[in-house]
């Protein structure tokens, strides 16, 4: 057949795998080829549709990175398809293109949804034949955040994922039907592809007698033969904070929740006590990845103000364990968390198996195809220890009888449970109260912070803030906070009279202020061509001092 009678392309196209480059973690990266992330925004699904009558959403995705951004085109409706590819290049510092300074790279893909919106700005109808005014405004629709140092280790991230979503959607409203929100299918990978080396495994010092030890690391190396996929994966012996190696399941035991948290059932008391251990700051990820995590106890936890994805599990893992729950910790790998730890229990009432990611402490189904955990490698309690050596690996594709062959115990009846003590000291959590005056001090702080930084991304527009506007949204992050999901105020619709109303709420941890200062930039608030402004922030506390910032800001225009 001639060339020019093929097709240009195939109807069908295959993605072809990549096979990445293994390096050394000091070995200079040669190719002269810019080292770019590369995401591929294939679809969206269930998002908002406009209140306004006869009005449709035009949906366009906007990716940043080290403050370079890239953006689709805008599609249509509620459920677009984009099939497109941004790239966006990774910064090298002072011209050093080394496997190491990847490694040191701590920013964060943000990756955010927006609705593209024409607003007809022409004052005089009589030259609309003649003249065109218009300006392109953008809403935020939703949105999250990957670290760096996930899609690095992973090479490849791939999948459909729920998008944070504003807490008080103004104009716009949402279908979530079976799904917490919105959802968005993208491949994120890094070119050129670069596999990460390999965690040491160093056999240090362990706290567990030899016989244990011997047991485990033969146990480990019959299953890494049969199934070499889980090498590096899983492992039973975790390091300490001393540096030594001890039983995962040490970690575990019963811990009665805080007085404050305990509810007038244990729904409520689950619920509350979600919120307190997704308040505990994420642990900086300074250290090398060549290393193996550090794991810490509860109550270094709550002292320290910082922690894991892994010691927010255990904690709540003991708090359920107090209220006599049937209660596991998964072992695998999420979106945007990487390498985590989920919280897997027995619901009371329906007898449903339900996982709750302890990051953020969203509840969801086991069976739900789009939670965040993408991967389980095992599980554990008290009682034990289980590989999954199914062929699948998707939470909502298993079946969580551990008795069944799908699931690989590491004791058994030639190797019972030795039962060993807790590693948690005390066996009563210590808890303190948080200053209701230092709390209302970091309030203040955050949001002169905000606002500086806010003015000095538009250096070339004046910034008028609307303080009454400010007092009506605090209002209602307050009510965000204490669970309302459908938060309002008479002032706010008196306000909507006279303005048009474009909001941005954020929920998160404190860390620092620069962490809040690009959370806040990634939505592109700042980009809006008007002057009047508005912004709040709100600080729910726990004990021992946690808190979630709640922050709003938004745009006006008059009507």
């Amino acid at each position: 057949m001639p060339v020019f009678f093929k097709a240009h392309r195939p109807l069908r196209p295959e993605r072809k795998e990549r096979n990445p480059m293994p390096l050394l973690a000091g070995l200079t990266i040669h190719t002269t080829e810019q080292v770019t992330l590369r995401v591929n925004v294939i679809r969206a699904l269930n998002l908002p549709h406009k209140i306004e009558r006869g009005s449709m959403v035009h949906p366009f995705v906007e990716v940043s990175f080290q403050k370079c951004s890239a953006r689709t085109t805008a599609g249509n409706g509620t459920s677009p398809t984009w099939n497109q590819e941004l790239s966006l290049p990774v910064q090298f510092s002072e011209g050093v293109r080394s496997l190491a300074y990847l490694q040191s790279i701590r920013d964060d893909l943000f990756i955010q949804l927006f609705d593209e919106v024409v607003v007809d700005i022409l004052e005089d109808d009589r030259q609309r034949d003649a003249s065109v005014h218009q300006r392109y405004e953008r809403h935020w629709l939703g949105g999250f955040k990957i670290p760096f140092q996930v899609v690095y280790k992973w090479n490849k991230i791939d999948g459909t994922f729920t998008l944070n979503t504003p807490m008080v959607p103004i104009g716009y409203e949402y279908n979530h039907y079976n799904h917490d929100g919105p959802l968005l299918t993208v491949l994120i990978s890094i070119h050129p592809a670069i596999s990460p080396p390999r965690i040491n495994q160093v056999n240090g010092p362990s706290m567990e007698d030899e016989v244990l030890v011997e047991y485990i690391n033969g146990w480990k190396n019959s299953l890494f033969k049969e199934f070499p996929h889980l090498d590096g994966l899983i492992d039973p012996l975790v390091v300490n904070e001393k540096a030594m190696t001890v039983y995962i399941g040490r970690y575990l035991t019963p811990f009665e929740p805080p007085e404050q948290l305990q509810g007038s059932s244990d729904e409520e008391t689950l619920k509350n006590l979600c919120q307190f251990v997704a308040a505990i700051p994420s642990a900086p990820n300074n250290q090398p990845i060549l290393t193996r995590r550090i794991w810490l106890t509860s109550q270094t936890v709550l002292e320290w103000l910082v922690g894991g994805d892994e010691e927010r599990a255990v904690l709540l893992h003991n708090y359920l364990a107090a209220l006599h729950y049937e209660v596991y910790i998964l072992l695998g790998m999420a979106v945007p968390e990487g390498e985590t730890a989920f919280v897997l229990y027995r619901n009371k009432t329906n007898q449903t198996m339900r996982m709750i990611n302890p990051t953020t402490g969203m509840n969801t189904n086991a069976t739900d195809p789009t939670c965040a955990l993408q991967q389980v490698w095992a599980l554990f309690n008290q009682n034990n220890f289980w590989v999954n050596i199914h062929f699948k690996v998707h939470p909502s594709q298993l079946q969580y009888q551990v008795s069944k062959d799908d699931w690989r115990p590491l004791f058994s009846r030639r190797f019972p449970n030795p039962q060993l003590n807790t590693i948690q000291t005390p066996e009563n959590l210590i808890y303190t109260s948080t200053s209701a005056k230092d709390v209302r001090q970091l309030e203040e702080s955050i949001v002169d912070h905000l606002k500086q930084s806010f003015t000095k991304w538009r250096k070339t527009t004046r910034t008028k803030w609307n303080r009454h506007a400010s007092q009506i949204f605090r209002d209602i992050l307050i009510q965000t906070a204490d669970g309302d999901l459908t938060p309002t105020s008479n002032n706010l619709e008196q306000l909507l009279e006279t303005y048009k109303v474009f909001g941005i709420p954020i929920k998160t941890t404190y860390v620092n202020m620069e962490s809040l200062s690009d959370m806040l930039y990634a939505t592109g608030l700042h980009r809006h061509h008007g002057f009047d402004f508005a912004l709040s922030a709100f600080i729910k506390s726990y004990p021992n001092h946690l808190i979630h910032i709640f922050i709003f800001g938004a745009y006006l225009e008059n009507l």
